[in-house]
């Protein structure tokens, strides 16, 4: 453990489909954490946006008031972070930079969409770190409104992350399970069942090599869906009516087996909506989704071999506040290598980059970074020199698909491959940067740039700036060693010392030619010299 931290305040917002949920959290000097709030509200945000993939105006504003609400209730528990995701209606969402934007200027909350695959990580991270299972293989699933997220793994990782276009508001919409009051004849039945098993084909075939036969189930639908088939009158994880959790934070666990999840499907589709309500477990505003969150969870269970699910009361904002401890190095959540280092080393590796390469021109671009710093060139901090170690790794990625313009099939690649830990604008910003290592700088109507705020949109030029000098230092993949750095010398004009054994002219040359540019990206000049290196041996 290192030097004690300092104690601050973070809270987390879960923006789903159904509900957003919020997590309030002190982390203590002594790196331990208490939790100061916990508090759910369903705002529907996806109701009637599957068809035509827009959001309503009043799904966004029943959001973007639970979540001033959330950003009101942090800032007086004294939260110096605000960290807010969203899920599958807004990733889908064709007007979800609209939402973004009132996120921002109305509920100061910056919104940050994640992928399903991200959202299954963080799911799965939530589950496990509340469980002990050790070695042994499970099965972890959430239904949400939109997407139903299936996941294997054990205590120390996971092997099989996925999300399906399969949730409870998203599939009571497709089949009009809300029609006739909710009471599905046996033809729609038959035809819902049929669809649902044909929806989970593809995750049966990917896991039947586990041969897992029981799971952990998160999310409120799931919670119900077991309660209701156990007939618990007292759920586990008690909330109150104005939807702020009360009960012990590890909650308590209970389960259903197969036939249960059987036998209330059965029951669900012969009543109607109000006769939902009064099934211990199943709350007047779930009512008219329960039916197709049942029908989900036991297609999923049936197809899948298993026979038993575990009910958790740990979710996606649990996986965010165990994912924000791993990042600080001494908390016991801490791994040897972060999730997001971990993810850019599987893309890279897996399309074949030249790594020694990666890691020479990273080398060089963090050495410019850093020199940076000390030299007044800029103010940039942790967060951008991250973003510029992984656009380094990965900037030849595109040569995967082609090596002629490969600088535009890096940003192709990374942008479309599903980093875990990052949002979608951290991957953007990733890609950008590594598209703009080599020809054409960063025009304001370039796809993805386009997209940012101008201060992002100036760090992608600053750094890819950096990345471009490193990759003319080793455009030749020699391997030679060479030293990359800023210095100030004593006309106080900053300059690049290049020192190196061999003869570096022509890498020179390189970032002379390209100086129109660079001089742009750190509005001012810029010189370049070349000096020995055995001198600093």
């Amino acid at each position: 453990m290192g030097d004690r931290l300092e104690e601050k305040v973070v809270s987390f917002i879960d923006l789903g489909t159904n509900s957003v949920r919020l997590l309030v959290v002190r982390i203590n000097r002594n790196y331990s954490y208490k939790i100061l709030r916990r508090q759910k509200d369903t705002i529907r945000l996806g109701d009637g946006e599957f068809d035509k993939k827009i959001l309503s105006e009043a799904a966004m504003e029943r959001a973007v008031s639970a979540c001033r609400q959330y950003v009101d209730i942090s800032r007086n528990f004294g939260a110096e972070e605000v960290i807010a995701v969203a899920t599958s209606a807004t990733r889908e969402a064709k007007n979800r930079d609209e939402l973004i934007r009132c996120m921002s200027e109305c509920a100061g909350a910056d919104l940050n969409v994640i992928s399903g695959e991200e959202e299954a990580r963080l799911i799965y991270l939530g589950i496990s770190s509340g469980i002990e299972i050790g070695k042994e293989k499970y099965f972890f699933f959430d239904i949400g409104g939109g997407s139903t997220e299936v996941i294997v793994g054990d205590q120390s990782g996971h092997n099989y992350l996925r999300s399906l276009k399969l949730g409870a508001i998203r599939t009571t919409g497709r089949f009009s399970l809300d029609a006739d009051d909710g009471i599905l004849s046996d033809k729609d039945f038959k035809y819902l069942c049929g669809s649902l098993r044909d929806k989970v084909h593809h995750v049966v075939r990917e896991t039947r090599k586990y041969n897992i036969s029981e799971a952990y189930g998160s999310s409120g639908t799931i919670i119900s869906v077991i309660t209701a088939a156990k007939k618990i009158s007292d759920a586990c994880i008690s909330e109150s009516d104005d939807g702020v959790y009360s009960g012990d934070y590890e909650g308590c666990q209970y389960f259903a087996n197969i036939e249960d999840i059987q036998a209330l499907l059965e029951h669900l589709r012969t009543i109607p909506n109000d006769d939902k309500k009064k099934i211990p477990g199943i709350s007047p505003e779930r009512a008219d989704i329960i039916l197709a969150g049942t029908a989900i969870l036991y297609t999923v269970m049936k197809e899948c071999g298993i026979k038993k699910i575990t009910a958790s009361d740990r979710s996606l904002r649990d996986g965010m506040l165990v994912d924000y401890l791993s990042k600080i190095p001494g908390f016991p959540h801490a791994e040897n290598m972060p999730v997001r280092k971990r993810s850019v080393r599987q893309l890279g590796r897996s399309c074949r980059i030249d790594e020694k390469h990666a890691m020479k021109v990273s080398g060089h671009a963090l050495s410019l970074f850093d020199s940076g710093i000390v030299a007044g060139v800029h103010n940039y901090g942790p967060k951008e020199r991250e973003y510029l170690e992984y656009a380094s790794y990965l900037h030849d990625i595109g040569q995967f698909l082609s090596f002629s313009g490969h600088q535009n099939h890096s940003y192709y690649v990374i942008t479309r491959s599903q980093l875990l830990g990052f949002d979608q604008k951290e991957i953007i910003i990733i890609g950008l940067i590594a598209g703009y290592h080599r020809k054409k700088m960063p025009k304001r109507s370039d796809e993805g740039f386009s997209s940012l705020n101008p201060e992002d949109q100036k760090r992608v030029t600053f750094l890819s700036a950096l990345l471009r000098i490193a990759e003319y230092l080793e455009r030749s993949h020699d391997e030679r060693d060479r030293i990359c750095e800023f210095v100030i010398p004593d006309d106080n004009c900053p300059k690049i010392r290049i020192s190196s054994e061999e003869d570096c002219s022509s890498e020179i040359q390189l970032i002379e030619n390209d100086m129109k540019n660079l001089k742009k990206a750190f509005g001012q000049e810029i010189f370049v010299s070349a000096e020995n290196l055995s001198q600093y041996q």
